[in-house]
């Protein structure tokens, strides 16, 4: 059972005026003003019944094993059993926020609206709502999508990165019982105090959000995660398929169309067909990932460089190799392809992006990558039908 409240203020027993104090203060000024509009806060987000998420088990690449499949270790995705819960015993629209539902040591804010109609222009109208009486500017920035928000972008008051907003992929909701579009909102209130008044304040509260980031290599390791993963057990059989036929190098050297997989599951049948004409390049596959002297760092399995070698002796392993990440994205891609076959073109990797791999928000701008290698050329086809 999720509580729910409905009141008709909340009050601050707090009369210290230091920071954390202030941001307390935020927080309940944002709530007043929600439940003036009808919102209702979400007081216990933890507790769940036996068919909701197992939220403590965490599996190794960084996403919560569910009953519904995997979903990435992100605040947004705190929300998700929650909206499971409520969806069919509220009516639309649903408007609820929580300053409770965060993963990490930060003072987050997050608002979520249940609605047929809801879309980031709705969100946007919340974010300038709460924000509006600071008296700057706010400002809105469209970035790359991460699971389990299809789409997504930045919130930016006076130009300073304060919180996020995005809608929930559909494939994802579906997942947890949910029918209806969901719209998501994050505000990182130590970050909205130090755009309104000075850096030094946010310092105080977060050292190691500015200023340098000191984290030792295993703590780094841990952070990584694989970006896009299949959730569902279909899209879990097909990576694991693909792992299996890329680990035993049927792509390496080959030239023109040609299969290299097929698996079906239930009454679906995936293709992988590789169209390289000149050959294709896969031994980057091979390479994995380590976190050293404050950096990431692709390591091959066989002619290490002497430079490498130094980073596998005394650097420390995500486990993961670039083959998992990319086995994880074409499976998502066969998750939400639309139509009958789809063209994925797969090259050099050069970034976290490219190598389909994730670190917390709060790490990217600190964390060097640019050693992250591998030699990558490959033109697949992904086919999907129903079985004859």
């Amino acid at each position: 059972m999720v509580l729910i409240g409905q009141f008709s203020s909340r009050s601050s027993e707090s009369s210290s005026k230091g920071l954390k104090s202030r941001v307390r203060e935020l927080e309940e000024k944002y709530a007043n003003l929600l439940m003036d509009r009808g919102y209702r806060e979400v007081l216990n987000p933890h507790t769940l019944s036996e068919r909701d998420l197992e939220l403590q088990e965490i599996d190794e690449d960084g996403y919560i094993k569910t009953k519904r499949g995997l979903i990435p270790l992100q605040d947004s995705s705190r929300w998700l059993p929650t909206l499971e819960c409520v969806s069919n015993n509220l009516t639309l629209p649903i408007k609820l926020f929580s300053s409770s539902m965060s993963l990490f040591n930060s003072f987050n804010f997050s608002v979520v609206v249940v609605d047929n109609e809801v879309d980031l222009n709705e969100m946007k109208r919340i974010s300038n709502f709460l924000l509006s009486d600071h008296d700057f500017s706010i400002g809105y920035k469209r970035d790359v999508a991460s699971s389990p928000l299809s789409k997504r972008g930045d919130i930016l008051l006076n130009e300073d990165n304060v919180g996020e907003y995005g809608l929930y992929s559909l494939s994802t909701l579906s997942n947890f019982g949910i029918e209806d579009p969901v719209g998501y909102l994050r505000l990182d209130l130590a970050s909205v105090l130090a755009s309104i008044s000075s850096l030094s304040s946010r310092k105080s509260l977060y050292p190691q959000l500015t200023g340098v980031l000191s984290l030792t290599d295993e703590a780094l390791a841990k952070s990584v995660s694989i970006d896009k993963v299949p959730l569902t057990e279909f899209g879990k059989a097909v990576k694991k398929k693909i792992s299996k036929e890329i680990t035993k190098e049927r792509v390496k050297g080959t030239r023109g169309r040609s299969k290299l997989l097929e698996t079906s599951f239930k009454d679906r049948v995936v293709q992988v067909w590789v169209l390289n004409e000149g050959g294709t390049t896969s031994k980057g596959l091979f390479n994995e990932i380590y976190a050293w002297n404050g950096g990431l760092y692709t390591v091959p399995r066989t002619n290490i460089t002497d430079a490498l070698k130094k980073v596998k002796e005394e650097g420390s392993s995500t486990g993961i190799h670039l083959v998992d990440a990319v086995a994880s994205r074409l499976a998502w891609e066969a998750e939400h392809m639309s139509g009958d076959r789809k063209l994925i073109e797969l090259e050099d990797i050069d970034s976290i992006e490219s190598a389909n791999i994730t670190l917390p928000r709060n790490l990217r701008s600190s964390i060097d990558t640019s050693n992250l290698k591998g030699e990558i050329d490959l033109e697949l086809e992904l086919k999907l039908s129903g079985l004859s």
